[in-house]
């Protein structure tokens, strides 16, 4: 890329403006360790459909107070297992007409944390006109997400610069010992996939050899702790069965679930057969959950796991 005046102009001007970020979701997991990690350098504001989790009362609120925007929104699967990016996508746009509708010609950025497929930044960066998205992937637990989000051992930034040489730079004075990783906005994507299906992946084995070890009366645990020896295979998600309850029963749940590996498995189930590829093993995976999984609790989660029908 040629560095153009007009590139420094633009990085340097926008860099200068930013004392506020607006984080939009913000009484989600992501959301609120968004807010959490970054207001102790910047001023913090937020909007969200809740009331009591929004400083602001409308996004053009939001947007005369500053001119990037953490997007921190659910992105379920639809009924065919496909990822539902109905909520992201209108606030984009929504933003981009705010940006329009100046006097002056604003520069937003949207850093979207939202699970999103592998794509649909660079096709929003296509489809506006006067907003910047760039993807930054998050990869916390639900179990310990502010904990998570303030120790991460990386952070991936997914987007055209100078949009996403401003958001690393924020990152930078935020937390300055954590690697920054800067790289295009579908391989950002593609990262938070392969994280978390791999995950699923791992868990959806563990719980098939525990099956195998019950069958031949053996001790999956000692299995698992001799095996562990081998460094290659990773410390986490070995255990069967899982800390979830039955909710009627109370016995644990074999499994998994919660809403993000449900969601973001059968979107990339869908998004293989939409590119002609057959996904045997990501099938097998969630096939394997769904037999083991005595409480399917992710349909529990509309909004979060499964599409609301209303949005």
């Amino acid at each position: 890329m040629i560095i153009t005046q007009n590139y420094l102009q633009t990085r340097n001007k926008i860099k200068m403006q930013i004392e506020t970020i607006g984080v939009i979701g913000a009484s989600g997991y992501v959301g609120q360790a968004v807010t959490e990690g970054f207001c102790e350098k910047f001023d913090v504001e937020t909007y969200d459909i809740k009331p009591k989790d929004r400083t602001c009362n409308s996004l053009v609120e939001l947007a005369k107070l500053t001119n990037i925007f953490f997007i921190c929104v659910p992105t379920p699967m639809n009924k065919d297992g496909s990822c539902h990016t109905n909520i992201v996508e209108t606030i984009v746009k929504n933003l981009d007409v705010i940006a329009c509708n100046r006097e002056k010609d604003p520069q937003f950025i949207a850093v979207i944390k939202s699970t999103i497929p592998p794509g649909t930044t660079k096709r929003l960066n296509n489809e506006t006109k006067r907003i910047t998205c760039v993807h930054n992937g998050e990869f916390l637990t639900e179990a310990n997400f502010i904990e998570d989000f303030l120790n991460q051992d990386r952070i991936i930034i997914g987007g055209p610069r100078p949009a996403s040489t401003v958001v690393r730079t924020l990152y930078n004075k935020a937390f300055p010992n954590i690697k920054t990783i800067k790289t295009s906005s579908t391989m950002s994507e593609l990262v938070k996939y392969f994280t978390n299906c791999f995950l699923a992946t791992k868990l959806s084995f563990a719980n098939e050899f525990y099956q195998v070890c019950e069958a031949l009366d053996e001790d999956y645990d000692k299995v698992l702790e001799y095996a562990l020896y081998d460094k290659r295979l990773g410390q986490t998600h070995f255990s069967v069965p899982s800390n979830e309850t039955h909710p009627e029963t109370g016995t644990l749940l074999r499994g998994w679930a919660l809403a993000c590996f449900p969601k973001d498995l059968n979107a990339m189930i869908s998004l293989a057969k939409s590119l002609d590829i057959d996904p045997k093993v990501m099938q097998a995976v969630w096939d394997k959950n769904c037999e083991v999984r005595q409480y399917h609790d992710w349909n529990d989660l509309v909004g979060r796991a499964v599409v609301d029908e209303q949005d």
